[in-house]
């Protein structure tokens, strides 16, 4: 009876939603057409911020056009003496006003060291044919989204482990073509891809592969478009614009800080300390109240600065001292920074092995931190934290390089005939530093640590000249080499225009000082 009854109502409520179906009050969507709703609705979905985007060309927004004016005032940092240097024309106009917003210097006979290009690299020979020299403009030039035509176009930025068949795989391109690609000597590129670099691939509207482009650096777009089974593999070089800027600061902790004060890019703060590292120890030399003054550029695409450019004049006033700094190219095509009498600043080697390290033990008598007695220290200790980079403070030869007892891991150097250093405390040692090898000035022998006796990470450096130890802080180095005769002729022109913003940059530096000191007097 109880079976019955249940069937009974199992019937009535089927009955029930059947009637309610027939008068369309209620509808019932198979699992099929929502799930296929479903991926209809996410293929309309573009999502942002992904490693992919898809977008549709036709509806890709234009960007901004900004007047000149506008694009002037959007240029931040300190304001540039130069508008525009182009390498490698001479502009042979004198310094007449060094506070003038636009002042003319003659350009350096090279590119700034850190932004030489090789304009030809990976170009075809069809397509540099019949360009003249230094203004080659290569073709096509990147796309920009106001003027493709309708189709699709794929970005991926690089991951880490991204590889080219990897990308081809997600632009759902075969990836026997990107095998194929790899192997092309003008695209090699493509096998070393940069993390954070940028690949477009642009499709027609038949979603044929039309053309491929990788922002390889700030200054170059790799571009390569199929043909006939090959590829046409083209570079274009933007075009890149030098400014040169002056700046002036007053040490009273330290450079570093002086010239972020003063708007000075790290970059550059680094390449002031490399060119006085033989006349200035930064640990030891360095005073409060001392004083700097730079002349440098800086490289702009579109306004946008893109990297550090060279110093062209430095000076720094310590302790009754003024030493300047002007860069010169000779005519051999050797670049080095000469005082104004043509005296190089270059030294057989340097005063410090560690770079704007500081000085916690000197040379002479001292107590022994561990063994708690006195002792002569035969060398000087430079605090410096753990893995800081340790110089070969010039050319030379390794002549023991393994652990030395209470020295730790220890490198020992011979220059010549007369002299040796030694770098002992190390973490570890630098790439190929073993006895016999040849090392240059500069170069990474090793990095800080506290192997041996040592209580904390710091370097020990040891100067001997025929095996007595000395002062490294005291002895007396090699002169360097000045320049040729035949060259001062050249230096000098290019020199004035730039001594002469150098005194204009020290006037302006004491009338603050000045400026300062009566104001703390009131």
């Amino acid at each position: 009876m109880s079976r019955t009854r249940k069937g009974i109502k199992y019937s009535g409520s089927l009955l029930a939603v059947t009637a309610l179906c027939a008068l369309g009050i209620w509808t019932f969507t198979p699992v099929s057409e929502e799930t296929n709703y479903k991926l209809d609705q996410a293929k309309n979905t573009i999502q942002l911020g992904t490693e992919t985007s898809i977008t549709d060309r036709s509806v890709i927004s234009k960007p901004t056009i900004q007047t000149e004016s506008q694009r002037k005032q959007a240029t931040t940092g300190p304001t540039p003496i130069l508008e525009t240097v182009q390498y490698p024309t001479l502009i042979e106009q004198p310094l007449s006003v060094a506070d003038s917003e636009h002042i003319e210097l003659p350009a350096i006979d090279s590119s700034p060291d850190t932004l030489q290009t090789n304009r030809s690299e990976n170009v075809p020979p069809h397509a540099q044919a019949g360009l003249p020299g230094d203004t080659i403009s290569l073709a096509p030039t990147p796309r920009t989204t106001d003027s493709v035509e309708p189709g699709r176009v794929e970005i991926f930025s690089i991951k880490s482990g991204d590889t080219l068949t990897q990308i081809f795989s997600r632009a759902q391109l075969p990836i026997s073509l990107a095998i194929k690609l790899s192997l092309d000597p003008g695209a090699d590129q493509l096998n070393r891809l940069s993390i954070g670099k940028i690949i477009r691939i642009y499709f027609d509207e038949n979603n044929q592969w039309e053309t491929l482009e990788y922002d390889s650096n700030n200054l170059n777009t790799l571009i390569i478009s199929p043909d006939k089974g090959e590829f046409i593999v083209t570079q274009h070089e933007k075009q890149v614009e030098f400014r040169t800027f002056t700046a002036r600061g007053i040490i009273e902790t330290t450079l570093g800080i002086a010239t972020e004060a003063a708007g000075v890019s790290p970059g550059i703060t680094q390449k002031l300390a490399n060119i006085y590292q033989w006349e200035i120890d930064f640990a030891r030399d360095v005073r409060t109240g001392d004083t700097f003054s730079v002349v440098y550029q800086k490289a702009f695409i579109d306004d946008k600065v893109v990297a550090d450019g060279d110093i062209l004049a430095a000076s720094f006033h310590s302790t009754g001292r003024t030493i300047e700094a002007i860069r010169y190219t000779d005519s051999a095509g050797v670049t080095a920074y000469f005082q104004p009498d043509g005296s190089s600043l270059r030294r057989g080697f340097l005063r410090t092995p560690v770079r704007l390290g500081r000085i916690t033990s000197g040379f002479g008598k001292r107590r022994h931190p561990i063994q708690k007695t006195w002792k002569k220290h035969l060398g000087v200790d430079y605090g410096a934290s753990r893995g800081t980079p340790i110089l070969a403070t010039a050319d030379g030869v390794v002549q023991y390089s393994g652990k030395k007892g209470g020295y730790g891991r220890a490198v020992i150097l011979r220059h010549g005939g007369r002299y040796t250093t030694l770098y002992a405390h190390m973490s570890k040692f630098g790439k190929g530093v073993r006895s016999g090898k040849s090392v240059k000035q500069g170069q990474t022998i090793g990095y800080v640590g506290r192997s041996g006796w040592a209580t904390g990470d710091h370097l020990h450096y040891e100067f001997r000249v025929n095996g007595q130890h000395k002062d490294p802080l005291k002895v007396k180095l090699p002169k360097p080499q000045p320049l040729a005769k035949k060259e001062m002729d050249s230096f000098t022109i290019q020199a004035q225009p730039l001594l002469g913003t150098l005194t204009s940059l020290r006037a302006a530096q004491l009338a603050a000082l000045d400026v300062q000191e009566n104001q703390s007097a009131l």
